[in-house]
């Protein structure tokens, strides 16, 4: 019945638009247009846009590095008192004492971070440590860690405000004006006499200016106690609150040694792993070149004749006698690397950080075409290079030739 009702006045009224119409267009379009066009999505863009390692933590890497010289500036301030005060002692001059204290903490603050920047860059780079070098970081730390906690108390101790006392002569001084008073009126009363003896009323007076002055007595000796207490009460708690704070500081310092360690490991880790990445990037970038003109030559090999077979035997041969050379000197580079396909030499394979975990440099084996050893990177690989997997493919295919044309 609804829907004949509605049909009929759609007959009725055939040019009257209907109550609702379908959206046929997205009504966020604008909006879209808008937020590609907002600072928002621009900084949001660049906060989600895949950066290396140097640029993304470039920030955080300066505020490590000046962190970390606020902590020397701080262990150096914390141990001065107690250097200056103990070479004071000894020279009683107070220019010498403050260029032998200078000197002695601007050497400490530079070995400290020159011998943890060592320690923690060899760790990262070569996966050891020598031992030496850990017992100078760890004797260094020590000292400079001893001689900032309590140099740091010294500090709280020397520059603490002395405590408030409490003054009483406000409160003492009225009752000693009444006292004096009240002793002038004895020594007037005295004089008041009678054939040489002092008379019944004077008598009177003196004892009750006698018993007036007992009780202000009284109250001045109650007033001093008081006040002595309360003296004794604050001299506790200014003292307690000294050495609490003072203890408080020094442990403040000795953490900040720990910080200032944590804060250059993470400057040597920035540099370590930027240069890493760049290190595999190149490496890689190299082999994919190399493995690029292998293929190209014996490619050209297959339709020209021998005379690239010929060129890439000898690049072959050149690559071998150029590993065969960086072997014969020290190494310098990274310790752990991976064994990069194509013709990646020992120096720039020495670069090349460790990422895939287990893959040591004692995982060798030796090629089965150049019989050169190298890293190998799964338990099927046999050759160190596809120059030399495809030149002994060659071989192998030559071989099976000559034997077809013997037969």
């Amino acid at each position: 019945m609804y829907f004949f009702s509605n049909f009929t006045k759609a007959q009725q009224f055939p040019n009257e638009e209907p109550a609702t119409t379908l959206q046929t267009s997205n009504p966020y379009d604008g909006l879209h247009k808008d937020f590609n066009n907002s600072r928002l999505f621009k900084r949001l863009k660049e906060k989600h846009q895949p950066k290396p390692y140097w640029k993304s933590n470039r920030k955080m890497y300066l505020a490590v590095l000046s962190t970390s010289y606020l902590f020397n500036i701080l262990s150096a301030l914390t141990a001065a008192a107690l250097v200056f005060m103990f070479v004071m002692g000894l020279t009683n001059s107070a220019t010498i004492s403050a260029v032998i204290t200078a000197a002695a903490l601007l050497s400490l603050e530079y070995m400290k971070r020159e011998t943890a920047g060592k320690l923690f860059h060899g760790a990262l780079q070569f996966k050891s440590a020598p031992s030496g070098l850990i017992a100078t970081v760890v004797l260094l730390s020590g000292i400079s860690t001893t001689a900032s906690y309590f140099g740091a108390e010294a500090t709280v101790m020397q520059f603490t405000r002395p405590v408030q006392l409490t003054d009483m002569s406000d409160q003492i001084a009225p009752l000693e004006g009444q006292i004096k008073e009240i002793d002038d009126q004895i020594k007037s009363a005295a004089q008041t006499t009678w054939q040489g003896k002092m008379t019944p009323r004077a008598q009177r007076t003196v004892d009750r200016l006698s018993a007036s002055k007992a009780a202000l007595t009284d109250e001045l000796v109650r007033v001093r106690q008081r006040t002595d207490e309360i003296n004794d009460e604050a001299t506790y708690e200014h003292e307690e609150t000294t050495a609490m704070n003072a203890s408080a500081f020094a442990f403040f310092t000795a953490f900040s040694e720990l910080a200032l360690l944590l804060c250059l490991f993470y400057c040597q880790y920035y540099d370590f792993r930027s240069f890493a990445e760049y290190a595999h990037v190149s490496a890689r970038d190299a082999a994919k070149e190399a493995s690029g003109r292998a293929s190209n030559g014996f490619r050209r090999m297959n339709g020209e004749g021998r005379n690239h077979y010929e060129e890439s035997l000898d690049m072959a041969n050149q690559m071998r006698q150029m590993r065969q050379e960086v072997s014969e000197r020290p190494q310098i580079g990274f310790r752990y690397g991976t064994h990069v396909e194509s013709s990646v030499t020992n120096e720039n394979r020495s670069l090349v950080p460790d990422i895939q975990q287990g893959k040591s440099a004692n995982a060798l084996r030796k090629c089965a075409c150049c019989q050169d050893e190298y890293v190998y990177g799964h338990s099927r690989q046999v050759y160190c290079s596809d120059v030399c997997r495809i030149t002994a493919w060659k071989n192998k295919r030559d071989a099976r030739e000559q034997r077809t044309q013997t037969v």
